[in-house]
């Protein structure tokens, strides 16, 4: 099983003989786009729960110099209130399946995770982030900002979030500045576990996984759903989440978005 690899749209996933690795490859920003919910929905499909042995987990990692820079904001401003909805539905699902999943997950925070980005990684069970950029010696930035951009998180957002982070008491400072912070602050705030050299990530994350895998399968996806009761309680939920997309075509936020789009295109 070592090393193999398959493709999904935009993962990549190589299944190693401890874990599996699954690579964000969805352009330079990794955004949160109809493309990233497919791929994630299509790998999500394929990690069966393994029927018997060690407990396999799973690490996510982005490239270069972003795990994930959160909504993919040009494409999403060009959809209606019903389209925009329907996206929401979908991310839900993903997002919630995701930190459900009844494996060990760990992210590999090789660069930004902004926003959705750093949703995707507070849904993991452990978080390793690298202290600088690859090849560089800037740091990335973590942190959920969307009510700086006048959003409130939506509804299953808003949970992974508060549950990541040990809480609405420990997860209120992050969430109500929207503050982007460096991964020495990300530890102190929780949203981090670790953070190495980035040269170091990968063995960091395959050492957790290590740990992770010291116990059975069945036996840790019964703790993990135990763990995630109240966030798995949301995936039936077919709300199509108003005041997010009330504050979405606000005047205010529209202008928020739209120079943060402006920016983008520079």
């Amino acid at each position: 099983m070592a090393d193999e690899q398959a493709r999904v749209p935009g993962i990549e996933v190589e299944r190693g003989a401890l874990c599996d690795w699954w690579y964000l490859r969805l352009g330079k920003a990794n955004a949160v786009g109809e493309r990233f919910l497919v791929a994630l929905e299509t790998a999500l499909d394929g990690a069966a729960l393994p029927s018997s042995g060690p407990a396999r987990p799973i690490v996510i990692t982005g490239e270069g110099s972003a795990f994930s820079a959160g909504l993919e904001l040009p494409a999403l401003l060009d959809l209606d209130r019903a389209a925009l909805a329907e996206f929401l539905r979908r991310f839900h699902r993903a997002f919630l399946r995701f930190a459900c999943l009844p494996r060990p997950t760990i992210a590999a925070i090789n660069g930004h995770a902004v926003a959705g980005g750093a949703v995707l990684a507070l849904a993991c069970d452990w978080r390793i982030g690298a202290r600088t950029l690859p090849g560089s010696d800037k740091p990335p930035l973590l942190g959920v900002n969307e009510v700086a951009l006048g959003l409130p998180f939506p509804r299953s957002a808003g949970a992974i979030v508060a549950h990541g982070l040990g809480g609405p008491a420990r997860a209120a400072g992050p969430m109500l500045t929207g503050e982007l912070v460096d991964p020495e602050n990300a530890l102190r705030r929780g949203l981090l576990h670790a953070v190495v050299s980035a040269d170091e990530l990968r063995a960091a994350a395959e050492a957790r996984a290590s740990a992770f895998a010291a116990g059975s399968a069945a036996a840790v996806a019964h703790t993990k759903g135990t763990l995630r009761r109240d966030l798995a309680a949301l995936l039936p939920a077919e709300d199509g989440d108003d005041h997010f997309l009330d504050a979405w075509f606000s005047a205010d936020t529209q202008a928020r978005l739209r120079a943060v789009v402006a920016r983008l295109r520079r």
